[in-house]
């Protein structure tokens, strides 16, 4: 009888530990969840995260060098998939995702899952420090330029750094034909909503755990909202530089402009007719992304319109 190498038995391990994240991803706070992590704690809390990088050398890893890494792995799986930890968008996560990487430098899907999961809790800081080593590491992965370009965009408003990201992807063979599309439009177009909304739907495009594809589903869906008030804006403002005034009301706007009335009745718009403002209840809080395209960036009409 062939006994399977070390090698393929550390590998299926690792692949058996990444599924354990991404089952903790998907079921969130239920009864699988418990049990792994009740599993994972048995063994990861005997290791703190708090010591420093060189206190537990690669050496006590049995003979193999990555069985440490996949030791804080499961421990970061366990960190991860607490409820606690996920209402509070895991602030420890960048010091328990450096001790895997640090200890299994080439450990691939922690750079892939650990920079998902830094870009949605919204640790750009460190998801670029993530993913840019990740580019480095694995130039023939088109996934983490595209990573590292929408956090640059996501993170830092950095449109230059994520079009010549996506760009860098484009290259890479088997990616998405829709990446260079998408570069050369970031690069070239100054209607940043957009490209913001280009940017997320590209990322949702790609196979993503419930949690995070909810996440960045909601993301998506204020961005469509904004340019939705945005349109609106911009016919307000057409109708003052025709009529000398703002819209009496909304009704008199739409009868300008038919074509919104669907775009108002789809996010429920109000007027405020006094200031001029539009809002929706559906996104409490507007976006105030950079706007080039001759709509107002703000929630209040341009200088000059009172």
């Amino acid at each position: 009888m062939e006994l399977a190498s070390p090698t393929r038995m550390h590998r299926s391990t690792r692949h058996l530990l990444s599924a354990s994240l991404l089952l903790l991803l998907m079921v969130g706070s239920g009864r699988v969840t418990l049990a792994l992590r009740a599993s994972a704690g048995a063994m990861s809390d005997q290791v703190r995260t708090d010591e420093p990088l060189g206190a537990f050398p690669p050496a006590l890893a049995v003979g193999q060098y990555t069985t440490l890494a996949d030791f804080y792995w499961l421990g970061l799986v366990s960190y991860v998939g607490d409820p606690a930890q996920i209402r509070d968008n895991w602030p420890n996560l960048p010091r328990r995702l450096e001790l895997v990487l640090s200890a299994d430098p080439d450990f691939e899907y922690a750079y892939q899952a650990g920079g998902l999961l830094l870009m949605s809790s919204a640790q750009h800081g460190a998801a670029d420090e993530v993913l840019s080593q990740a580019v480095e590491r694995y130039p023939d992965r088109w996934i983490f330029p595209f990573y590292a370009g929408f956090n640059a965009w996501q993170g830092f408003g950095d449109i230059d750094r994520a079009g010549k990201l996506l760009l860098k992807a484009a290259a890479i063979v088997d990616s998405p034909p829709m990446l260079s599309k998408i570069a050369n439009r970031l690069l070239v177009s100054g209607d940043r909503l957009d490209q913001a909304i280009q940017l997320v739907e590209a990322l949702l495009a790609d196979p993503q755990p419930p949690l995070l594809y909810e996440r960045f589903s909601s993301e998506l869906a204020a961005l469509r909202l904004e340019r939705d008030l945005r349109q609106l804006e911009r016919a307000r403002d057409n109708f003052r530089r025709l009529r000398g005034r703002l819209p009496a009301e909304l009704h008199e706007l739409l009868r300008d402009f038919p074509e919104l009335y669907s775009v108002a009745a789809r996010i429920n718009a109000f007027y405020d007719n006094s200031s001029g403002v539009f809002r929706s209840p559906l996104l409490p809080k507007r976006l105030e992304l950079p706007s080039l395209d001759g709509g107002s960036s703000l929630n209040k009409p341009k200088a000059g319109l009172e």
